[in-house]
């Protein structure tokens, strides 16, 4: 078995997602500085390496992790320790999307990888369904101690330490200028098979308004679509195999 069946899933969740874990990667750099990250129990916890009493918390939910060897992902829900647990109501809502859109791979506790697999793409994909099918994040990667590489949906982070505000601040959801300015920078290190299917889902999932016209006297199967979100307007442009061909322009 391997991921492809996840594809359109993972490619309907991956601009959202990557823009939610790149603000939550400038948030902990803004705040931290360099830091150090733990898994402890149902929390991840980053630290400060200059002072470590500065640190950020969020409750954390293992999506999937690949064993030491990358021969194989498990999902989270089939973690022994995750039976009858809150967080175990997210496995359910995965294993109820594979059962709806007949996606085996999020049925199957165990998914073989083959030689080669590329962990960091791989939990990526997976960080993607699940902000997608679950609809929750951001996503974070952790290597975990026993060798294991995961990767797990935060909520709730919380900033603690001398002087740090309390309450549960956490990164808001992405906005169009977001996307213009940080997107292009992001493109290179998203897992994507067509961008097209990640520009709607993103339109889709924050409720901005999209329009699609097809680009056919530019090139056989090109496309573009113009973006708003009542406050700003971009347009985006994409070649017949769904690659962006510029950076989001003001429309």
């Amino acid at each position: 078995m391997h991921l492809d069946g996840l594809r359109a899933a993972a490619d309907c969740g991956a601009w959202y997602a990557a823009l939610r874990r790149d603000a939550l990667n400038r948030r902990l750099a803004g705040d931290l500085g360099e830091y150090t990250t733990v898994v402890d129990g149902p929390r991840i916890v980053f630290s400060a390496n200059a002072d470590p009493t500065r640190r950020i918390e969020a409750h954390a939910w293992l999506v999937a992790s690949i064993d030491a060897s990358v021969t194989g992902l498990r999902w989270g829900w089939a973690e022994p320790s995750s039976a009858g647990s809150p967080a175990d109501l997210r496995g359910v809502e995965l294993r109820r999307a594979g059962e709806r859109l007949g996606l085996r791979e999020l049925l199957e506790p165990t998914i073989p990888l083959t030689a080669g697999t590329d962990v960091t793409r791989t939990l990526e994909t997976i960080g993607a369904v699940a902000v997608q099918i679950v609809g929750t994040g951001p996503y974070h990667c952790v290597d975990l101690d026993d060798g294991r590489h995961g990767v797990f949906l935060l909520s709730g982070p919380d900033v603690s330490g001398p002087g740090a505000d309390t309450g549960r601040p956490e990164a808001g959801e992405p906005t169009l200028s977001e996307v213009a300015a940080c997107l292009p920078g992001l493109l290179a290190g998203i897992p994507v098979g067509d961008h097209r299917v990640a520009v709607h889902g993103l339109a889709v999932r924050t409720g901005w308004h999209i329009v699609w016209r097809a680009d056919g006297a530019v090139a056989a199967g090109a496309s573009s679509c113009v973006i708003t979100d009542g406050v700003s307007t971009v347009a985006l442009a994409f070649d017949g195999k769904g690659r962006p061909v510029s950076a989001p322009r003001p429309a």
